[in-house]
């Protein structure tokens, strides 16, 4: 899968955000699964990527999962599949492609806005 760099806003986390993540099965939350541990590395309105000691098979199924995590004192939530993985030393590194809900993106551009706000500022 192509990574989506030339995504005209695209926001960096450091450092990265901690959240959760529960996966889907037949688009519902899995009722025998845990969370699992994730840190958001970066966003864009259209998708993240995360990064998390789990080794998920994303090569062989589409996993689908719902992120939560917390920013700016408000917890978000988003849908998404991951569609790439990197193995990295500590871990591994995913690309999640997020369901594309024009309210979501808005509400997702106004947060990292408002974060760059908060961060500059301290």
């Amino acid at each position: 899968m192509k990574y989506k760099r030339e995504e005209p806003f695209r926001f960096t986390f450091s450092p990265p955000i901690k959240g959760t993540f529960l996966p889907l099965i037949n688009t519902k939350p899995s009722q025998t699964s845990k969370k699992g541990l994730l840190y958001i590395e970066d966003i864009s309105p259209s998708g993240l990527k995360v990064s998390s000691p789990l080794n998920l098979p994303t090569n062989e199924m589409n996993v689908q999962a719902v992120i939560q995590f917390q920013m700016n004192d408000k917890e978000l939530e988003m849908v998404g599949t991951f569609v790439w993985k990197k193995e990295m030393a500590s871990g591994y590194a995913y690309g999640v492609d997020c369901v594309k809900d024009p309210e979501q993106q808005k509400e997702i551009i106004n947060e990292i806005k408002q974060y760059i706000q908060r961060t500059r500022s301290n």
